[in-house]
């Protein structure tokens, strides 16, 4: 692996909870960039191997700039089809450890042309798969309010969910709402919270 190395969260714990057998098989669910995939690679021997999932097509582009190793497999989908994959590659029951690292990664928020961050403009993507799907700002231009306010509602647990689905909606009529600070900027409107925290961390 080249110097590009990534330092996961909880590392140590998340290694040593898998009590790693050299021999054996682990998959890594959530790829990223690399960081468990590489502890576990560095408890096993040449017996040893790792699949690693990622349905983020830069996260398997970086794997294979990054990793040289013949003990790792870096397959491009979502993990929920680990079961149907692992099947067809007759694997089933014989994996001795799966690692899950859920939720979005640094540089996924780093990067403003992925549109989660709401501190720098960028397109209004929010797709973990950008090959596939609609993005943010499609998904927003056809929900209606009902079904933007649900969605904030259910994910954010944002209490003012319908006051900014409305306001969605109005700035709509004007203009398409297409950059990730158009759509912070108008949660702003909306939402008051203290000083140190975004009104659009929620949303």
């Amino acid at each position: 692996m080249t110097s590009n190395h990534h330092q996961s969260v909880m590392f140590t714990e998340s290694i040593d909870a898998l009590n790693i057998k050299t021999g054996g098989i682990y998959i890594d669910a959530t790829f990223g960039r690399g960081g468990h995939t590489q502890g576990i690679l560095d408890k096993l021997d040449k017996s040893g191997s790792v699949i690693a999932f990622d349905q983020d097509i830069h996260a398997v582009e970086f794997a294979k700039e990054n990793f040289n190793d013949e003990r790792l497999t870096v397959i491009h989908s979502a993990f929920t089809h680990m079961g149907e994959i692992l099947s067809e590659r007759n694997l089933s029951g014989k994996i001795d450890g799966i690692l899950m690292d859920l939720g979005v990664s640094s540089p996924q928020l780093d990067n403003a042309d992925r549109g989660f961050s709401f501190n720098s403009d960028g397109p209004l993507d929010m797709r973990m798969d950008q090959t596939s799907g609609i993005s943010a700002a499609q998904w927003l231009e056809n929900a209606d309010a009902v079904e933007i306010a649900n969605v904030i509602y259910e994910f954010g647990e944002e209490r003012k969910s319908r006051h900014i689905a409305s306001a969605i909606k109005r700035i709509q009529q004007d203009q398409a709402i297409t950059t990730t600070l158009q759509l912070a900027n108008i949660i702003a409107g909306v939402v008051r919270t203290k000083k140190n925290k975004h009104p659009a961390t929620r949303s």
